[in-house]
């Protein structure tokens, strides 16, 4: 008499293929993006004090465009966060709603820190000039132009967020986006903070 065999059985015990749960490769990009972007600043904070021991160094007072902007991305980055705490409740309006917000003010930051590089290269302080000890112009120029394009990275990653919130894919079960999009925007504006600080105090 021949085995019928328990097909039951046989599903039950087949091995199943291991599940690899990696590291998401925008994520791991992001987060390689802003520990490089901590050792480049790192390097042009050192160069800063280097270059200033000097002694030619010039000193400027800042336009006030500049204070306005960070006022501008501290509250980008409040609405930011109201955005990623909807998200976790699935208030879908409202994520759409503070993302939006998020992304007039950081193109307001970078709007005010463009007026504000005019007003000093009306003054003469411009990236390049020939001003005695002017290097610091080219310093401060220099560190807030990468700055800038850091924001518009975290306004890329922002709009990307918010075309796939409006097709419902980021929700409470679907956090991977937005998280990106949090932890770079925070990045970029605690970095901002960092360096407008710095620069004050050396110029």
């Amino acid at each position: 008499m021949s085995a019928v065999p328990n097909q039951k059985m046989d599903k039950q015990f087949t091995p199943s293929e291991p599940e690899f749960r990696g590291v998401e490769p925008v994520k791991f990009t992001v987060w390689l993006l802003i520990i490089a972007s901590i050792m480049f600043f790192g390097a042009i904070t050192s160069a800063i004090i280097v270059r200033s021991a000097d002694g030619a160094w010039a000193k400027f007072e800042l336009p006030n465009y500049f204070y306005y902007s960070t006022v501008a991305v501290i509250l980008s980055s409040f609405f930011m966060q109201l955005a990623h705490i909807n998200a976790k409740r699935d208030e879908i309006t409202r994520v759409k709603i503070f993302i939006l917000l998020t992304m007039i003010f950081g193109i307001g930051f970078i709007g005010l820190n463009y007026m504000g590089w005019m007003a000093l290269s009306e003054k003469g302080f411009a990236l390049s000039n020939d001003i005695a000890g002017g290097q610091s112009a080219s310093f401060f120029h220099f560190a807030t132009y990468v700055h800038a394009a850091h924001v518009l990275i975290g306004l890329a990653l922002l709009a990307a967020t918010l075309i796939q919130t409006l097709r419902f894919k980021v929700h409470k079960k679907d956090m991977l986006l937005i998280n990106i999009s949090t932890t770079f925007w925070h990045f970029v504006d605690l970095l901002w903070i960092y360096l407008i600080l710095f620069l004050i105090l050396s110029l």
